[in-house]
């Protein structure tokens, strides 16, 4: 709900990148944490910021899922592919879930801690980058250009005007 009222107002490149950023931070908050070995309230300052850490996760994904892919897919096949979209969604969270596991198994958790603050950094820097805002804009207006421009680009070219 929170991120459907906050699309509007706020944009959905500046919610996507205020959320992904907020994650890089509790990431490197809790590494240190860990890393530091906190014990007198190293934990339960922990458990607060993971509580935070799934809200802006779930921003992001709800973002993702129900906002961009609805509005950057093309009219025609919209709801096969929002299906597909789901469907993949469903099977890479099962398999995320195992490979999680594989990996503080095999790595550590400090190391997979430290590997989700490149990829964060990655994907922080491809939104900011590549993402366009569509704020204010219609959904017809979009569709428009995306069909005039053959790309997303069209659209980030366009929101600049």
């Amino acid at each position: 709900i929170f991120t459907f009222f906050a699309v509007d107002k706020i944009g959905r490149k500046k919610l996507f990148l205020f959320a992904v950023f907020s994650n890089e931070i509790i990431i490197a908050v809790i590494y240190v944490l860990l890393y530091g070995q906190f014990r007198e309230f190293g934990q339960f300052f922990v458990v607060l910021l993971m509580c935070i850490f799934v809200f802006s996760s779930t921003v992001c994904l709800s973002l993702l899922l129900t906002v961009l892919a609805s509005e950057l897919l093309a009219v025609k096949g919209r709801e096969f592919g929002l299906t597909v979209i789901y469907l993949f969604n469903f099977a890479a969270v099962m398999m995320g879930m195992y490979f999680f596991y594989r990996a503080v198994q095999s790595l550590g958790l400090l190391m997979l801690l430290s590997f989700f603050l490149i990829a964060g950094a990655f994907l922080f820097s491809l939104i900011y980058s590549g993402l366009p805002e569509t704020k204010g804009k219609l959904l017809e207006s979009m569709e428009n250009t995306i069909f005039n421009g053959r790309n997303l680009l069209a659209i980030k070219s366009d929101s600049r005007d």
